[in-house]
C-alpha cells in the first residue's frame, strides 16, 4: 500500500475540504488531511509533524493566505504551498508567486487541483533530490580535500605542455608552495638540471600512450631552494573530458634515499669483510713474486732473465694496483654520477676481480652480446649489483662449480609489462647470473629481497645484500627476475633501461710504448715515502729531468724559497705528515700564485677535487702510477708555458 499523502488545509470551509479529499482520492492518491481554520492551528499543526503538502485559502474571517505562506516558509521551507481561493485577483497570485508559493489555484477550476497538487509534489522531489545531490557533492568535495591536503601524496594534473592546473594542498608540505602559487607554470622549471631530460622522456612516454603508466624519480626543488627527492607515478588522461590532463601522484622520498643511502653503504662494508679474506690470499701471492724477485735482481743475471723477472714484478704490482682501486670503488660512500657506460667493462672489471679473489675452485664464464647496447647509470652502482650477485653464487658453492655472467640485450613488450607492473615497454639489457650451487629453498624463496633477511649465521652477514640490488635496479627503472632449482643452482636477471639509439663505442687499440723526455726542466717532488722519491726521482732524471726531493710540506716550502727561479713544477703527495699537501699547496700558492702543481693520491681518486680546484691545481694523479703517466702530465703541464717568476721576495715569511 503506498504511504498517505499528508496535507495541511488551511481552509475554514470543511465542506470545500472533503471536497479536496475526494477529488484527490478519485485520481488514486491516499490522502490524509489535517484541517485547521486560523493561525494557531495551523502553526501547531506544522510544530507537531512534516507535510507533504500545504493548501491555503487565500482569504480567512482573521487571516489570509500570504501570512500563511510567509508562516509555513518560516517552519517548513521545502514543503509545497498551494493557494486555493474563489477571489484571488491575477495580481494577488503573482504577489503570492513572488512569495514562495509553488502554484494558486482557483475554486471555480476544480479540474486544475489535482494536476497542480500534482506538479507541486513533482517539483517539491526534484528539490530534494537536487538538494541531497548538492549536499552529497559538497560532502565528497569536503571528503576528497581531508583526503588529499592529510595525503603524504600530491595530486598533480598538468597540461599537454606540462603547465600545472592542479596541485593538492600537500604541495605546501612536499615542496614549500601554496597551490595557487604554482597555477600556470611549467612543472619542468623546478626539476634539477642533471634530470631534466629523463624526466621529460618519461612525460613523453606518457603523452604518447594513455594506456601506459609511467613512474619515474628526479630532484626537484623546493620553495626555499633546496633539493628534494620525488618519485612520480603519471597517466595521461588528457582525453577524459572531466580531468582533460595528465594525472601525477607526487611522492616525497629524500628520506627514503637517505635510508637507501645508508644500506647501499653498510652493504659495501659487508661485501668487503665477505672478500677479506680472498683478497689477502691474494695479495699474499702478489707479494712472494715481487720479494723474491728483488732477492733475485741484486744477483748477476743474464739480461733475458732480469727482463722476465721484471716484467713479473711489473704484473704484479699492476694486478695489487686494480684489486686496490676496485676495492675502493667498492668502498667510497659518495655516490658517482650516472654517465653513458657500456655493460661489457662492467662484466669485464667484475670478471678479472672475482678471477683474483675467488677460490680457484670455482669457474668464471663470462659472455657478452658483441653490441650490447648502452646504460646511463653510476658505474658503482653497477659494480655493486653484479659483485652481490657473484657472492651469493660463490657462498652456495664452497666445494665448487661454475659461475656464468651473461649480458645481452632484451625489449620489454606489453606482455613483459603485465608481468612486471613497474617497467615501460621499451629496451633494455640484461645482466644474468648463474651458478651451479644449493639454489633457494623453496620456503625462502619469496623472502630473499627483504632488508635484513639472511640465512647466514649470526656475524656472518647483515641481510642486506639481494635487498640493496633491488633498490638499486628499481631506482633505475629496472626489475629483477630469478629462476631457482634447489639443488641444482640459481639464475638471476638484472634488467635495465638501455640506450640503444648511442653510438657504440670503438674497441681501444694498443698502442707502442712512448716516454715523453723532459729538456733540464727541475721538477720538485714532495712525498714521505723515501722509496717512492728514490724511484721518482731516478725516473725523472733518467728522461731529462733536474729533480730536487722533500718529505713533507716544511721541506717542501725550504727548497722552494731556495731555488723558485729554477723549479717549474711541484709534484706532491696529499697525505703527508707536519704539513699535509693541501696547506702545503696554499702556502706555494702564496709565494707564488702561479705556480704549477701537480697532487698526487693513494686514495685511487682525489676525495677534495673542489678543494683543489679551489686552489688553482688541475692536474692530478693516482698512486699507484707509471714512469708514462707521469712523464706525459709533465709533458702537458710544461707545454701551457713556463712558471711566471714569483710576485713575492724571497725573504717573506710564509702565514
Amino acid at each position: 500500500m503506498d504511504k498517505p499523502l499528508r496535507i495541511l488545509h488551511l481552509e475554514d470551509d470543511p465542506d470545500y475540504s472533503s471536497l479536496v479529499k475526494m477529488m484527490l482520492e478519485k485520481e488514486g492518491l491516499v490522502v490524509e488531511i489535517v484541517l485547521a481554520d486560523n493561525a494557531a492551528d495551523f502553526t501547531a499543526a506544522m510544530e507537531k509533524q512534516a507535510f507533504d503538502l500545504i493548501l491555503g485559502d487565500y482569504r480567512l474571517p482573521n487571516w489570509n493566505g500570504i501570512e500563511a505562506l510567509h508562516a509555513a516558509r518560516a517552519k517548513r521551507p521545502d514543503t509545497p504551498f498551494l493557494l486555493v481561493s474563489g477571489t484571488i485577483g491575477e495580481q494577488a497570485a503573482i504577489e503570492s508567486l513572488k512569495h514562495g508559493a509553488t502554484d494558486y489555484v482557483l475554486k471555480q477550476w476544480p479540474e486544475r487541483l489535482v494536476p497542480a497538487v500534482r506538479r507541486a509534489l513533482q517539483e517539491a522531489q526534484e528539490r530534494l533530490q537536487r538538494k541531497r545531490a548538492e549536499t552529497e557533492l559538497i560532502r565528497r568535495e569536503k571528503y576528497f580535500r581531508n583526503l588529499t591536503a592529510n595525503s603524504p601524496d600530491v595530486l598533480t594534473i598538468l597540461n599537454r605542455e606540462g603547465v600545472f592546473q592542479y596541485n593538492s594542498p600537500a604541495v605546501k608540505r612536499v615542496l614549500g608552495y601554496e597551490p595557487q602559487e604554482l597555477a600556470g607554470r611549467n612543472a619542468f622549471a623546478l626539476v634539477h638540471p642533471d634530470d631534466l631530460s629523463h624526466a621529460k622522456r618519461a612525460f613523453e612516454r606518457a603523452l604518447h600512450d594513455p594506456e601506459l603508466r609511467v613512474t619515474h624519480e628526479f630532484r626537484c626543488r623546493r620553495l626555499d631552494g633546496s633539493w628534494c627527492d620525488l618519485e612520480v607515478v603519471g597517466q595521461n588522461r588528457l582525453d577524459d573530458p572531466d580531468i582533460a590532463g595528465v594525472v601525477l601522484n607526487v611522492r616525497d622520498i629524500s628520506e627514503r634515499k637517505r635510508l637507501e643511502l645508508q644500506l647501499r653503504q653498510a652493504q659495501k662494508m659487508e661485501a668487503i669483510g665477505q672478500l677479506a679474506g680472498g683478497i689477502a690470499h691474494d695479495f699474499n701471492n702478489i707479494l712472494a713474486p715481487i720479494l723474491m724477485a728483488a732477492q733475485m735482481l741484486g744477483e748477476e743475471l743474464p739480461a733475458e732473465d732480469r727482463s722476465k723477472i721484471l716484467a713479473t714484478v711489473k704484473g704484479c704490482a699492476q694486478r695489487g694496483a686494480n684489486i686496490v682501486r676496485q676495492l675502493l670503488g667498492l668502498g667510497r660512500g659518495l655516490e658517482g654520477k650516472r654517465i653513458l657506460i657500456n655493460p661489457k667493462h662492467i662484466i669485464k672489471d667484475i670478471g678479472r676481480f672475482i678471477s683474483e679473489t675467488f677460490p680457484k675452485s670455482i669457474l668464471l664464464e663470462t659472455n657478452v652480446a658483441p653490441e650490447i647496447w648502452s646504460i646511463m647509470a653510476d658505474p658503482t652502482h653497477m659494480h655493486q649489483v653484479l659483485l652481490n650477485l657473484c657472492l651469493n653464487s660463490r657462498d652456495v658453492m664452497s666445494s665448487g662449480g661454475k659461475l656464468s655472467i651473461v649480458g645481452r640485450n632484451f625489449t620489454a613488450d606489453h606482455h613483459c609489462t603485465a608481468m612486471h607492473p613497474e617497467a615501460n615497454p621499451g629496451p633494455y639489457i640484461v645482466l644474468e647470473v648463474s651458478d651451479t650451487g644449493t639454489g633457494i629453498p623453496p620456503e625462502i624463496s619469496a623472502r630473499i629481497f627483504e632488508p635484513f633477511f639472511t640465512t647466514k649465521e649470526p656475524g656472518r652477514g647483515t641481510g642486506l645484500g639481494l635487498s640493496s640490488v633491488l633498490s638499486i635496479v628499481k631506482s633505475y627503472g629496472g626489475f629483477i627476475e630469478f629462476d631457482n632449482l634447489p639443488g641444482k643452482g640459481a639464475v638471476f636477471r638484472v634488467y635495465l633501461p638501455a640506450q640503444p639509439n648511442l653510438p657504440a663505442e670503438k674497441p681501444e687499440t694498443e698502442q707502442p710504448e712512448s716516454l715523453p723526455c723532459g729538456y733540464g726542466d727541475t721538477v720538485l717532488v714532495v712525498d714521505d715515502e723515501e722509496s717512492v722519491l728514490q724511484v721518482v726521482q731516478q725516473t725523472l732524471e733518467n728522461y731529462g729531468y733536474n729533480v730536487l726531493t722533500a718529505r713533507n710540506g716544511e721541506q717542501a716550502l725550504a727548497a722552494y724559497l731556495g731555488n723558485q727561479a729554477g723549479i717549474a713544477v711541484v709534484l706532491t703527495d696529499l697525505m703527508m705528515p707536519v704539513m699535509d699537501g693541501a696547506a702545503t699547496i696554499r702556502a706555494l700558492k702564496h709565494i707564488n700564485p702561479q705556480i704549477k702543481v701537480i697532487a698526487a693520491s693513494g686514495l685511487g681518486s682525489d676525495p677534495n677535487r673542489n678543494s683543489l680546484r679551489d686552489l688553482g691545481v688541475k692536474y692530478f694523479v693516482s698512486k699507484p702510477y707509471t714512469a708514462k703517466t707521469i712523464l706525459q702530465m709533465l709533458q702537458d703541464i710544461l707545454a701551457e708555458g713556463p712558471t711566471p717568476p714569483p710576485t713575492v721576495s724571497r725573504r717573506q715569511r710564509i702565514d
